[in-house]
């Protein structure tokens, strides 16, 4: 399955699959009145390439393809005009095998799909035709204790296509030369070990009968699928459950948006993943985005055929296909022209991690991170505790870690809470000047922002200057701009509701069409015209709809930041008012205080969250948060009911796994971070460009009076002055920016920025 997340249309190129299945699998034939029979060791590398060297198999070719906004494909084999569907793969390092183009994945293919690439059997058996229809089949892979797998990683990669004479194969034959476009990897530490819950065998009574490929079309059996898929919403029943033993691990529910990274171009689990998944054989459902699913795509069931659209079969990444009815789901903004960057808050959209532990939202989002303590920012593993981690620590975790992209890895921080050092680094540093970038602007004319305006006493400045990195902020001023600090629920209402419908104030939606303002909000600057009202997971306006905020929503939320600010504040930047709290978590369990609670979220997300806005999202599919046993056995890790017990206690002894996550940060529901979620950075994408923590307009009243003798006074007088903090320094540096920072040979820099009078009145006594 793949997934274009942008909300424009992508005309992919080709693309080159690659699966390593380094798994060596004995066939067993059970004739009825006769010895099981053994036909031989079966292994996906027996697909060869014309190479000293070749990579791990199976690997496909994927044509190039045109991916709408939001839409997600299913593709499977596409064996062409071989007879019934089934096409032969061919002896090692034949022409066939050679050539990827034979070996395409389709999304058109119609279900259910009878496409099949097989290879032979080292050993022939022949049936009479009296038993073929009892015959049943057993898959042996891994377990029994006869080493019929070797110790080789499990992981997918998506390569783009780029290869000579337009071949997908050249990726293959010369993997050293093409740098993956996304690595998934699904083992822990380099082991053997498998998540597949049937690694062991296939028992003959799910089998079904055999049938010659040269005869008929072969349907999957679905309880031979061997791979991984990401978590859904509302998982099947059988990955859900729980099994007796070992794998006594109960179901837990994770966010793949708000605590995983969808686009990391690698998926691989941290060394906090492996520890809190424990073993090989336990804690199946703990490790993160991907699991493996035998049961999730049984083709028999219609429930899960992918949805035709336009000739190419639609799937979710969230859920059953029908569950979805082939709807798409743009969550990613890409700025265009037409649509340029406003604030600073749209670069939540922006790709700023490659690791896959970090939020798909990255900046402007203030949630704490479920694998760094709360009260710091960074989770430090030196590079030898993410070399040897996880029960087999005989295996190479550092080059598992990196699926041999970068072995390299030196003694530095991986696991930090990226949205609180981002927030840091960019909100009080930088702005966006909303210039056009191309011919025909003049100084003056009206901004994408209007609320940037020119400093009236600059005069004209040339257009080189507006465009300057470092010279463009001293010649804009914002029109209107908010501390803040208010601690007035008015103010904070009228903010929020500042972007009701009026004439100047518009929105243009997807379609080109406009729309007047009047409080949408949106994760995409460009919305659909879908409102989302409270509809559940399944419902279009989940993953489209815009919100819209009430009159009662709005004072709701002005008065819950009003109780933030008074909490938390004085902020003394942007970044202040973003970011959570750094501070010491609770001493037990469920003794969570405000003050805990403000390491949580930021400002905005904190109060967004105790009002109704997003009720519905946070009610549904929440992820359970309780500690818990994962059973007696041996090497499993033992957590118990004291809170915070930051770290990794298990049965065999101590662990120098470091801290271990801090259950409280994990998402409160699988739909935290769904588009029509309101969130913190969604507000800031609107607020962004016009708020501060500071005011450079200041009101200034003075008294005078003249006093007679005796002391007599004789007369009174009033008067008010407004005053603006302007750009220019009283004593500036070299460049003539900033005030000079040797303030001992130049003393009047302590003083800053000249200030000027906007206005002046006499007062009257009763206006005082």
């Amino acid at each position: 399955m793949l997934w274009n997340p942008y909300n424009i249309k992508i005309e992919a190129a080709k693309y080159a699959v690659n699966i390593s299945m380094p798994h060596t699998f004995q066939v067993r034939l059970l004739i009825p009145g006769e010895p099981s029979r053994n036909i031989g060791y079966m292994n996906p590398y027996q697909q060869g390439f014309n190479s000293t060297n070749p990579p791990p198999r199976p690997s496909f070719s994927i044509q190039s393809t045109a991916f709408e906004p939001g839409e997600a494909l299913l593709f499977t084999a596409d064996a062409g005009n071989s007879p019934y569907g089934n096409r032969f793969w061919g002896d090692p390092y034949s022409a066939l095998s050679n050539n990827l183009d034979n070996f395409q994945l389709s999304c058109s293919q119609p279900a259910p799909f009878q496409g099949n690439f097989y290879l032979k059997p080292p050993t022939t058996v022949l049936i009479p035709d009296a038993k073929i229809n009892d015959v049943a089949y057993q898959v042996y892979a891994q377990g029994d204790g006869n080493n019929y797998i070797g110790y080789k990683l499990f992981f997918y990669q998506l390569f783009l296509h780029k290869g000579s004479n337009n071949r997908a194969s050249d990726v293959t034959t010369d993997m050293g030369s093409f740098a993956p476009l996304q690595t998934i990897s699904q083992t822990e530490d380099g082991s053997s070990g498998s998540d597949a819950p049937w690694y062991v065998s296939i028992p003959p009574s799910s089998s079904d009968p055999l049938r010659r490929i040269d005869q008929y079309p072969v349907t999957a059996h679905y309880r031979f699928k061997w791979g991984h898929r990401v978590q859904w919403l509302n998982d099947t029943i059988e990955n859900q459950s729980v099994r007796a033993g070992p794998y006594n691990t109960p179901y837990l529910g994770y966010n793949t948006i708000a605590n995983h990274n969808m686009r990391a171009p690698w998926h691989m689990r941290s060394p906090v993943e492996v520890c809190f998944r424990a073993s090989a054989a336990g804690g199946r459902y703990t490790h993160g985005i991907t699991l493996d699913d035998p049961y999730g795509w049984d083709w028999r069931d219609t429930t899960l055929y992918p949805v035709p659209v336009s000739g190419k079969n639609r799937v979710s990444p969230f859920g059953r296909p029908a569950d979805y009815n082939g709807q798409t789901f743009p969550m990613l903004d890409i700025p265009t022209e037409e649509s340029p960057l406003v604030s600073l808050g749209s670069l939540q959209h922006a790709p700023l991690s490659v690791f896959p532990w970090h939020p798909t939202y990255v900046f402007g989002n203030g949630m704490a991170d479920p694998r760094v303590e709360r009260n710091v920012t960074t989770n430090y593993f030196s590079s030898s505790e993410w070399q040897y981690i996880g029960i087999h620590s005989q295996r190479d975790w550092k080059r598992v870690r990196q699926v041999n992209v970068n072995p390299s890895l030196a003694d530095d921080a991986y696991l930090y809470d990226i949205s609180y050092e981002t927030n840091h680094a960019l909100w009080d540093r930088y702005f966006l000047s909303t210039l056009p970038g191309t011919s025909g602007y003049s100084p003056g004319d009206p901004l994408a922002n209007p609320r940037l305006v020119l400093a009236s006493d600059v005069g004209s400045p040339e257009l080189s200057e507006l465009r300057d990195f470092h010279r463009a902020a001293r010649h804009f001023t914002i029109k209107g701009g908010f501390n803040i600090n208010s601690t007035s629920e008015t103010a904070w209402a009228a903010l929020l509701a500042s972007f009701r419908s009026n004439p100047a104030m518009e929105i243009t939606l997807n379609d080109g069409t406009k729309l007047r303002a009047n409080d949408i909000y949106s994760r995409l600057r460009n919305p659909y015209d879908i409102k989302y009202t409270n509809a559940d997971e399944k419902d279009e306006s989940m993953w489209k709809g815009y919100r819209q905020l009430t009159d009662i929503q709005i004072n709701e939320l002005a008065r819950e930041v009003v109780r933030e600010v008074k909490r938390r504040g004085p902020f003394v930047s942007i970044a202040d008012f973003v970011n959570r709290r750094l501070v010491d978590p609770p001493e037990r369990s469920n003794s969570e205080t405000p003050i805990t609670r403000t390491g949580l979220n930021g400002t905005l997300q904190a109060a967004i969250d105790r009002t109704s806005i997003n009720n519905k999202h946070l009610g549904d599919f929440k992820i359970d948060k309780t500690e818990y046993s994962m059973g007696t056995w041996e090497r499993q890790v033992q957590y118990g009911t004291s809170y915070p017990e930051l770290s990794f206690p298990v049965k065999n002894g101590g662990s120098g796994f470091g801290p271990k996550p801090d259950h409280n940060h994990w998402a409160d529901s699988k739909l935290v971070g769904a588009p029509s979620y309101l969130s913190q950075a969604d507000i800031l994408q609107k607020v962004g460009p016009v708020i501060s923590a500071r005011g450079d307009t200041f009101v200034i009243r003075s008294y005078g009076e003249a006093l007679g003798n005796g002391g007599k006074v004789l007369a009174r007088a009033y008067c008010e002055a407004i005053v603006q903090r302007t750009q220019d320094a009283i004593a500036p540096d070299d460049a003539g920016l900033d005030p000079d920072p040797d303030i001992t040979t130049n003393p009047l820099a302590a003083l800053g920025r000249k200030f000027k009078i906007v206005s002046f009145r006499w007062l009257n006594p009763d206006e005082i």
